[in-house]
């Protein structure tokens, strides 16, 4: 057999080293789309934590902050149960939520600043008209994550102050 000294070709090392940069690569490849999916996961299930806390805001802003009489607030002062001052929760599908309200301001100040002449000195008024509420959603399987966290502050809106 006759050697020849052109012979054009590739060599099984060639061939091998050149599978071996493609594997590196590929695999390069393959580790950043798996990064990539768990970002996408984690920004998915975010969202949806920021989403569950937007509507919950927005109903507890939607709820009467006195139970209504015909002349406003009923005598007691009597709040909507999910607005009541310290922690509630409740639990959804996949996420819990946790909110804590803290009344600020009482009604019997404000209601004094704002109508200096009036004789009502009745201290045992436990109203107010003002509340922060501290939402917090998290995983139902890991109670210790807090995916979203938001503050508000709900104003009683009045004509009878």
């Amino acid at each position: 057999m006759a050697l020849h000294l052109n012979q054009k070709g590739f060599t099984l090392i060639e061939i091998m080293i050149s599978i071996a940069i493609f594997a590196i690569g590929y695999l390069a490849v393959a580790a950043m789309h798996t990064r990539a999916l768990n970002f996408t996961t984690s920004s998915r299930i975010t969202t949806e934590a920021i989403e569950l806390a937007s509507a919950h805001a927005e109903y507890l802003y939607g709820l009467p902050f006195y139970e209504a009489t015909p002349s406003g607030p009923d005598d007691d002062g009597e709040f909507h149960s999910d607005l009541e001052e310290g922690d509630h929760s409740t639990p959804e599908d996949r996420y819990g939520i946790e909110w804590e309200v803290m009344h600020d301001k009482p009604i019997l100040p404000y209601f004094l600043e704002k109508h200096p002449d009036s004789d009502n000195n009745n201290s045992d008024v436990e109203m107010t008209v003002s509340m922060t509420i501290e939402i917090r959603v998290f995983e139902n399987r890991n109670q210790g994550k807090i995916l979203a966290e938001m503050e508000i502050v709900k104003i009683w809106e009045s004509d009878e102050l």
